[in-house]
């Protein structure tokens, strides 16, 4: 027997490695100043503000599932439901940044989103220090928040530059790091994020440049491999800005930053407020706030920091407060924004290098808005898959005879491991597993080409019944017996075919053919007997003096013995069930009588015993 037990892969949430957002969850915009605007197919279209709600901040959450569903919204002052009404416990969020720079737009590090690890409820929301845990369950499923203004740094707030703060999946598909960095050195903290919260001991790393004390701010990005960390910060040095661009490494299962093949160059006079990189990471958008700031284009496809330093073109010139925000669209575009200006701008063809970009000003107009500050910040499209067990109720004990087959859905970019009792199966690495000895097994999911390990299924138990012995068969002439086995039940097979109603011990056989008996003990597990084989059924004359008679019979058939002795009887249907037993002393030449009255019309086979000698025949009964 072989039983099959599937195990799905679900998708488990996680969030966004770059600034790509799907559409629908992008779908609503809320920002500063009752700004509204709405996402049709990644195009943004200005939209009269439902209900007149607005922030009064700069930065904004706008958390959306993946039908466009509105969720939540927080200005990292106040947190609300997705009726625009503040949750009860929504109000007086810290954040650890001088609220008059929120009330005046002073330019701030943006908020993070992280769903949490491992639950679809609950979702995190941070701005630079503070951390707050909203929880969609609460609230009559309104969602509230859980827990608020948690410190993340702790009493180590001043080693924490201005830099902003990212969130990035670890490797394993459910958990996540965030990632920041201090001031005054090269250090970076990266806190892990698991099912339990946010732990409260970061992975330090010193890598890469020694940020200035007197650091403007800055940016930090990761590219899609998660692999790939990009530092981006400004000081002001010598009576000029210049901005530190560091490509360095990031180990998403550790949480180690190293600048092992670095590459770094330096922007003189130039002041970092946002950067971005296009949709396929080939180019790097950076721009300056201030008067005259511009958006710089850098080609990352070039080998080394020079040449990428050689590359960089200024898209464009304002005599305004400059490009203060970027954000990738679905539709492949980079949208951005001016503070000063009523209108959002955007590249349209942002992964060609220079001009060709198709940089626009005024692409949307905004009416009688001033554009935001930042964009809002949302929820985190990239899922990342981890094994669940569909249902351990519905798996039973196997027998030691027989295989269980567990199955695990195939995800792409993952591979397998399956262990049982905590322990790896050698080369068990492919998406099912042939399961033949009791234990816990579960299949960890590997992260191909790295090897890095993943989420866990939850265990399925495997018990195991004993089997019963192989029953053996014996013959004798056309009789059929086997034993072995103990307490249970029988099935004899011809050419694997069931008999139907062999069930007994012995079997009588009417046909030529490959026989089989298979027992079944109480637990339910079985056994099938090696097959026998008869080329032929033994003939008549076997009768060898004895009569038989009358042959067809009506109601009385007679046995005449040509030897006196005790002979034993008993005829057979021909799915070999006994139906008349009986022994008797017969004299030499005389005969005995069986009574066919209750036996319906058919063929039978008649086999008797005489002085240790077995004989049989077919015998007809008539109406």
């Amino acid at each position: 027997m072989k039983t099959i037990f599937k195990i799905l892969t679900l998708i488990g949430i996680l969030y966004s490695i770059n600034s790509i957002h799907a559409q629908l969850e992008t779908k609503h915009w809320f920002m500063k100043d009752s700004l509204y605007l709405q996402s049709q197919n990644g195009v943004l279209q200005p939209t009269l503000l439902p209900n007149g709600i607005g922030f009064s901040t700069t930065s904004s959450i706008v958390a959306s599932d993946r039908n466009g569903n509105l969720l939540f919204t927080t200005d990292i002052l106040n947190c609300y439901d997705r009726n625009h009404q503040l949750m009860p416990n929504g109000t007086s969020l810290l954040n650890g940044l001088n609220n008059c720079g929120q009330q005046y737009n002073l330019l701030i590090p943006p908020p993070i989103l992280l769903p949490w690890p491992m639950d679809s409820n609950k979702y995190i929301i941070m701005q630079y220090d503070y951390y707050h845990v909203v929880d969609m369950n609460l609230n009559s499923g309104m969602g509230d928040l859980a827990i608020k203004n948690q410190r993340i740094w702790g009493t180590n707030q001043q080693w924490i530059s201005g830099l902003s703060t990212i969130g990035v999946p670890h490797c394993n598909g459910s958990d996540a790091w965030i990632l920041t960095h201090g001031r005054g050195n090269n250090t970076f903290f990266v806190y892990p994020v698991t099912s339990s919260g946010v732990g409260a001991s970061p992975v330090i790393s010193n890598a890469g440049t020694v940020h200035a004390i007197n650091q403007w701010g800055g940016i930090l990005l990761i590219k899609q491999d998660r692999k790939t960390l990009i530092s981006i910060y400004t000081q002001f040095l010598n009576g000029q800005n210049q901005t530190h661009v560091d490509f360095l490494n990031f180990d998403n299962q550790t949480g180690q930053v190293n600048y092992t093949n670095g590459i770094s160059f330096i922007i003189v006079g130039f002041s970092l407020q946002t950067a971005s990189l296009s949709p396929d990471e080939s180019k790097l958008y950076l721009s300056d706030p201030c008067i005259g700031g511009n958006i710089m284009q850098f080609d990352l496809s070039l080998g080394n920091g020079s040449q990428i330093l050689n590359s960089g073109i200024s898209l464009n010139k304002r005599p305004s407060m400059g490009v203060t925000d970027l954000f990738v669209s679905s539709n492949g575009k980079i949208y951005y924004t001016e503070p000063m200006q009523k209108n959002i701008g955007v590249i349209d063809y942002p992964n060609i290098a220079g001009i060709g970009c198709s940089l626009q000003d005024s692409i949307i107009s905004l009416q009688n808005y001033y554009g935001p500050f930042q964009f809002p910040v949302f929820m985190p499209s990239s899922r990342s898959p981890y094994p669940h067990l569909l249902s351990a109720d519905s798996l039973g004990p196997i027998c030691s005879n027989d295989t269980l087959t567990l199955q695990a859905d195939t995800t792409a970019g993952w591979g397998w491991q399956w262990q049982r009792n905590g322990v790896d199966i050698p080369g068990a690495t492919a998406s099912s597993l042939q399961v033949t000895q009791a234990g816990d097994y579960r299949v960890v999911l590997i992260l191909q080409p790295s090897g890095c390990i993943g989420n866990s299924s939850t265990t399925v138990t495997v018990i195991t019944q004993a089997a019963p012995t192989i029953p053996m068969i014996t013959k004798s002439g056309d009789t059929l017996s086997a034993s072995g086995g103990g307490v249970g039940t029988w099935q004899w097979y011809q050419n694997n075919t069931l008999i139907p109603g062999a069930t007994n011990t012995t079997y009588v056989s009417t046909q030529a053919g490959t026989y089989t008996v298979r027992f079944t003990n109480t637990a339910g597990c079985s056994a099938v007997s090696t097959a026998i084989t008869l080329t032929s059924l033994s003939p008549d004359y076997r009768l060898a003096g004895y009569q038989v008679f009358p042959n067809p019979a009506k109601e009385e058939l007679y046995i005449q013995s040509p030897i006196t002795g005790q002979l034993n009887y008993r005829l057979l249907d021909m799915q070999g069930r006994e139906l008349i037993t009986g022994s008797e002393g017969i004299s030499a030449g005389n005969k005995m009588k069986i009574s066919l009255q209750k036996i319906p019309q058919g063929s039978y086979y008649l086999q008797f015993e005489h002085l240790g000698v077995q004989y049989s025949t077919p015998v007809i009964k008539l109406l």
